[in-house]
């Protein structure tokens, strides 16, 4: 898509976005965002960087644990890009030490390769050490590469005042850690029409274009990088469903689209303007609106994959892509979201960047504006009040008077999916009922062959049911056919006033082979504004009787009221069953995990359902 518009005589310059420490610009900032950077920044004078020792980099070899080391060295790069913007708002030099402490530590360290990422094939064991001869480039290392360019791009003459070795180092480092392998090696997230790319792609290509554009280099330098940085673009775009659907999670559309949309952003001004046509394309369109059509209710979002329930409201970026692709609709929801975001979190930048504070910084007033002075037109409603369908993931969701349905298909392979193939997600009156529990913090052994003993993975922690005891399979590598849910019918129906959404799925082929399952099929129906009924087909091969659990998740407390078939989630709704069931029971499972602790803080429930037979049909109602 991109490659069409890129020539050899299409002219290339400098990143032109981020401007030196004191220029005019940053007086058009209102007294109270500056003074904000500034009170922001000076939390960080006299900072103690904290240390990163070759035993703490060894923790995740010997323990598993990811966030012992990434902890300390995400402090270090979020102090240093605080610390850049409060001295380009104040430019006095009062934080200057404080950065080339900061520049220091990290140029410093042996790599800026996490451990979880320290091996150059992709999905093997990392080494326990990093092998400093040949860096790693991954999302974190290239990260750094663009905060320290930014750096150098925003405050070179003043360190060079302190001494010139400074910037020089600055380029040295860029030079050897990131400019020269990218150019030089193969990485698998660069993409080559054959390896599968993901979120990995677009983000380290955003800041590689950061780490090599910001910076002084000759024209052969800046070619070969661009020429790169379209090629993996392109084949980024080119596995991406026409729907736009993110593969990996609403949680991931931050990295991932609005990654592309920080790609698109630079190529344009690194080649005044070559690649604008791209904004125009349908499917750059859907990437783009993504977020929207899974956006349930204030911070809600459907969060199947390794998503959780609140990946972050939208803001300025989102509301800069929708202005890139013309969506007026998606500009008031992103402007709505931040709004939102304000009122909830205050008025802290969110940025963890110095790039992303200060775009957040100059184009917060007119996102916040927005929504106010572009009021959307009302019109009359039929049917549903939302109704989103991503075919390229088997991704659907409605919007009904009181309940809210999303359907998951498609296929359990990738490597964020979870054997989720056939499950449901049901809000009632606004709060989620039926749940995705999301995912946990990670681990080594969330990417590794041992990534399905994690309970958040298996498909007896969706709304689903165990078979025989088999549940369903998954497999980290993107393998076609493989571990599907078989769409038997879809539509949608007017019934006067109302609509219908009826779905049928075979989940079969979702289950080990080994078992004896003959058919499972799973209709759905749903009237906008009635209840959701659903029908379970459960036959075994040789007509055995089948032993079988259906799994419900839930935040609120369960309750099964046996003498009306009826199972009450808390306060919220009911499902209730055509005939009696052979056996109820609830567990609650502890939620302390860092991680699942932002979608679920008092922990969740799962209950297990026993029909007696191969068919239960039941209705679930918001009370």
């Amino acid at each position: 898509m991109l490659s069409k518009y890129l020539t050899e005589n299409t002219k290339l310059s400098r990143i032109t976005s981020l401007k030196k420490a004191g220029d005019p610009v940053y007086s058009t900032l209102s007294e109270a965002r500056r003074e904000e950077i500034i009170r922001a920044g000076e939390k960080y004078l006299h900072y103690d960087y904290p240390a990163l020792p070759a035993t703490l980099y060894l923790d995740l070899y010997r323990t598993g644990n990811r966030t012992h080391y990434e902890t300390p060295y995400f402090a270090r790069r979020q102090a240093l890009s605080a610390l850049t913007a409060a001295e380009c708002i104040e430019h006095e030099g009062r934080f200057l030490d404080d950065i080339l402490n900061g520049l220091w530590c990290i140029m410093e360290e042996s790599s800026w390769t996490i451990p979880a990422h320290n091996t150059y094939a992709r999905d093997t064991a990392q080494y326990p050490l990093p092998r400093t001869d040949r860096p790693i480039l991954d999302l974190f290392a290239c990260e750094t590469g663009a905060i320290l360019a930014s750096v150098h791009a925003l405050l070179s003459e003043d360190l060079s005042g302190i001494d010139e070795e400074i910037p020089k180092r600055i380029e040295r480092e860029l030079n050897f850690r990131i400019v020269e392998p990218y150019l030089t090696n193969f990485y698998w997230f660069m993409g080559n029409g054959v390896e599968r790319t993901n979120n990995w792609t677009v983000w380290c290509t955003q800041n590689v274009l950061y780490s090599i554009f910001l910076m002084p280099h000759d024209e052969e330098t800046y070619r070969k990088a661009c020429n790169q940085a379209v090629r993996s673009v392109d084949c980024f775009i080119d596995e991406y469903g026409f729907d736009g659907c993110c593969p990996e999670g609403a949680s991931y559309y931050h990295h991932a689209a609005l990654c592309l949309y920080t790609c698109l952003d630079l190529l344009n001004q690194i080649t005044d303007g070559a690649f604008l046509p791209v904004y125009e394309e349908k499917k750059i369109k859907n990437i783009a609106n993504y977020i929207m059509k899974v956006h349930v209710g204030g911070e809600y979002f459907l969060n199947y994959a390794d998503c959780d329930l609140k990946p972050g409201l939208a803001g300025v970026k989102e509301y800069l892509f929708a202005k890139a692709t013309k969506q007026e609709d998606m500009m008031r929801f992103a402007s709505d979201q931040y709004n939102l975001k304000r009122q909830l979190y205050g008025t802290a930048l969110s940025g963890r960047d110095v790039f992303d504070l200060l775009t957040e910084a100059f184009s917060e007033e007119e996102t916040l504006s927005y929504a106010g002075s572009h009021p959307a037109e009302s019109t009359e409603r039929k049917g549903f009040k939302k109704f989103a369908a991503f075919p390229s993931v088997g991704i659907h969701a409605v919007e009904g008077d009181s309940l809210y349905l999303s359907v998951k298909s498609g296929n359990n392979t990738g490597s964020h999916k979870h054997n989720d193939a056939g499950s449901f997600i049901v809000y009632a009156k606004g709060e989620p009922m039926l749940i995705d529990p999301g995912v946990g913090s990670y681990t080594r052994e969330t990417f590794s062959e041992k990534r399905y003993t994690i309970w958040t993975m298996q498909s007896g922690y969706h709304n689903l049911p165990t078979i025989e005891g088999f549940e369903e399979c998954g497999d980290l590598h993107d393998l076609p056919d493989k571990y599907y849910a078989q769409e038997v019918d879809l539509k949608r129906k007017e019934l006067f006033d109302s609509e219908a959404y009826l779905h049928s799925l075979e989940l079969k082929n979702a289950y080990d082979e080994k078992a004896p399952i003959e058919t499972y099929i799973r209709e759905i129906r749903f009237i906008s504004d009635g209840p959701i009924e659903i029908t379970e087909h459960l036959r075994l091969k040789d007509d055995a009787f089948p032993h079988w659990t259906l799994n419900f998740m839930s935040e609120k407390e369960p309750r099964y009221e046996k003498e009306t078939n009826t199972l009450y989630i808390g306060g919220l709704g009911k499902i209730i069953f055509d005939r009696p069931i052979l056996g109820v029971s609830s567990e609650w499972i502890d939620t302390s995990d860092q991680r699942l602790q932002r979608s679920w803080k008092n922990g969740i429930y799962r209950t297990k359902v026993e029909p007696l037979g191969g068919v239960l049909r039941y209705m679930i109602l918001a009370l």
